[in-house]
């Protein structure tokens, strides 16, 4: 997991400390950005997780749903990603 978070961590907003602060609410585009690169996360780890089988959409989608979740109340992206993967 760790390998996955941080190929998909580096330069992005999370590195530079912006949108990682409670309240802090980001743009629409912004949230929009992040929950597809959080969609990209998800479908990596589970490709990896399942052992190179392809997860189904409804479950990616269930991941998502999750991390959309946990963004709305507050949680830094960092956060968020790493809820549903617990």
């Amino acid at each position: 997991m760790q390998a996955i978070l941080a190929k998909h961590l580096v330069g992005s907003n999370l590195q530079q400390g912006a949108g990682s602060d409670i309240g802090n609410s980001p743009s629409i585009a912004e949230t929009e950005v992040d929950k597809e690169r959080a969609r990209v996360i998800f479908t990596e780890f589970a490709h990896r997780a399942f052992r190179d089988v392809a997860p189904e959409a409804e479950f990616i989608d269930r991941l998502v749903a999750i991390y959309v979740t946990r963004r709305n109340v507050g949680d830094s992206f960092e956060k968020a990603i790493r809820t549903p993967l617990s």
